[in-house]
């Protein structure tokens, strides 16, 4: 490259110096034509006058150059001439000799410039064309030479680094090689991914462990007391470090008519009382909250329909290592003449639910315990009375606090967390969204589990698929009638038509020797249901792989009618 700008240089410079010296020796015959012609001048002033030729005047005029060397016999022929005049008696005829030898002198000095002239014009023309043009070429070389540079030693480096940390970040080997040739601040970026990446994954790795330990203790913790205080026979409840009502017993569901599920969005000194009673609950919770015991205390709870009762509050921290203060129990004495009638009779009675309770407890020990001798018409009876448990239990605890969403903005942010699992997975996702927002009525919470729950079905339906052939797609349908339509689909092998309402029955599997229980899609159909949807499986799914179909409610809000 260096050889060849030098060669470019040496090029242009010659050019510029040989045009450089036609302009030079162009000036230098144009003042000899000049002095040449003041000499003339001055003779011919002498002749005019009649005066003496002087011959120091004679011999300078002989001794001046002419342009480029031309013409000598003109101007000896007018050295002569000049000579013979000034020997003479200066007739007329020497003197028409002077003037016309002088007339050809003129014109071969003019003939010898104009062609000096069109040479140096050849030359001007020469140099504005060639050097112009290998300057631009030059130019388009060191370009060209830069891209194929920079491409090499940035360019391509910067996109294997950038591939690495993504390589990093789905959690690969910090290795990357074939960066010999790349500039050292590339390397020094790799090299700084690598040991950053080591040591958060270190560092996760470690935290992570203290995490599951901990999280492992405090779930063990919340059971024993859920355990304890249903077990109680008086009104307790369990409240997170936020005052919200985490898990409260049966007493207290007989007492505010609120149920265990619902209970759980509430923050109980706002929802149960007020006034007084809220001021020293709280500072009583503060206390509590700081890990110390605070002493009881009474107060009146506030109950729907303007009722109230007065309690004696006992609050107790339940300090776990690692997180602190995590819950506070609550206890509360509550004496039966303070009670209306009607709650003393709902404490005294055990739940509705008793008898499911009572059957799916038996089914259960059943199932873990089989008796052989048990006869067929007992499995099917027994079998009945799990489905019928579990329906229950989905009637009655899948309560969801649906509120208006965006479904449309639900579904990309899905998409967008599902998509790296599936990328690992070499599953391709394929997100089909409305034009405009579509507003629902919905749990943003349960509905991101079943989605999850649906598309974990649709990745066991479609990993056994060759690569090229494993498509799971989140589609939003048309409006149907006050309802919202979102359609999962994968490239399985879909459902026969004549099981279309058997995979939602509990306990259905198609792969029952891999672990599965069958009550995923029971599960996802029972949310569903409780947000007043629908789940259900397309027509085409025998076909076209699995399609399940989501119906959701329409908001009706003011602003989304």
């Amino acid at each position: 490259m260096a050889s060849l700008f030098a060669v470019g240089g040496v090029i242009i410079a010659s050019i510029s110096y040989e045009f450089r010296d036609v302009q030079t020796d162009f000036a230098n015959a144009n003042k000899q034509f000049i002095e040449l012609s003041k000499d003339r001048e001055a003779l011919a002033q002498l002749i005019l006058l009649g005066e003496p030729l002087p011959a120091y005047l004679i011999d300078s005029f002989a001794q001046r150059p002419l342009p480029y060397g031309c013409c000598r016999s003109e101007q000896s022929m007018y050295v002569s001439a000049v000579s013979d005049l000034s020997l003479g008696d200066r007739a007329a005829v020497d003197q028409y000799r002077i003037s016309e030898s002088w007339e050809q002198l003129v014109r071969a000095m003019q003939q010898a410039l104009a062609s000096a002239s069109a040479d140096m014009e050849r030359s001007q023309a020469l140099s504005n064309m060639v050097v112009p043009l290998l300057a631009i070429l030059l130019f388009i070389v060191s370009v060209l030479f830069s891209f194929l540079f920079v491409n090499k030693r940035l360019l391509r480096p910067l996109e294997k680094l950038t591939a690495f940390v993504l390589h990093l970040m789905r959690g690969g080997e910090p290795a990357l090689s074939g960066l010999d040739g790349a500039v050292s601040e590339v390397k020094f970026l790799r090299d700084s991914f690598g040991t950053m990446v080591t040591d958060y994954r270190s560092h996760l790795k470690s935290s992570g462990q203290r995490t599951l330990a901990v999280t492992q203790t405090s779930d063990a913790s919340d059971i024993q007391i859920q355990t304890l205080i249903e077990m109680a026979d008086r009104p307790a409840l369990i409240l997170d470090a936020t005052g919200a009502i985490r898990y409260w017993n049966r007493q207290m569901v007989a007492i505010t008519g609120i149920g265990k599920s619902s209970a759980g969005r509430l923050i109980f000194s706002t929802e149960f009382l007020a006034g007084a009673s809220r001021e020293i609950f709280e500072d009583a919770f503060q206390t509590a909250r700081s890990g110390r015991i605070p002493n009881e205390f009474r107060c009146l709870l506030s109950l729907r329909g303007g009722r109230t009762i007065k309690l004696q509050v006992q609050l107790s921290p339940q300090v776990e290592s690692g997180l602190g203060v995590n819950r506070v129990l609550a206890v509360l004495l509550v004496e039966k003449e303070d009670l209306p009638t009607e709650t003393i009779l709902q404490v005294d009675k055990p739940l509705a639910s008793s008898v499911f309770n009572v059957e799916l407890s038996l089914s259960t020990r059943w199932l873990q315990y089989p008796d052989t001798r048990v006869t067929e018409k007992e499995i099917r009876r027994q079998h009945k009375a799990l489905k019928t448990a579990i329906d229950w239990v989905g009637r009655e605890s899948y309560l969801c606090d649906t509120t208006d969403l965006n479904l449309t903005e639900l579904l990309e942010y899905f998409g967008g967390t599902l998509e790296p699992r599936l990328l690992d997975l070499d599953l391709l996702l394929e997100v089909n969204l409305s034009a405009s927002p579509v507003m629902v009525s919905a749990d943003a919470g349960r509905l991101i589990e079943v989605l999850t729950s649906l598309t974990d079905n649709a990745i066991e339906a479609t990993i056994d698929h060759p690569v090229n052939d494993r498509v799971i797609s989140l589609a939003q349908g048309d409006d149907e009638s006050g309802f919202a339509v979102l359609k999962v689909r994968d490239s399985g092998v879909g459902v026969p038509l004549e099981l279309k309402k058997q995979i939602f029955e509990p306990f259905y599997t198609s792969k029952s020797g891999s672990g599965h229980i069958g009550l995923g899609l029971t599960h996802a159909r029972d949310v569903i249901r409780s947000m007043s949807g629908q789940l259900e499986v397309s027509p085409d799914s025998h076909d076209l792989g699995r399609v399940l179909v989501l119906r959701l409610p329409l908001a009706h809000g003011p602003e989304h009618k």
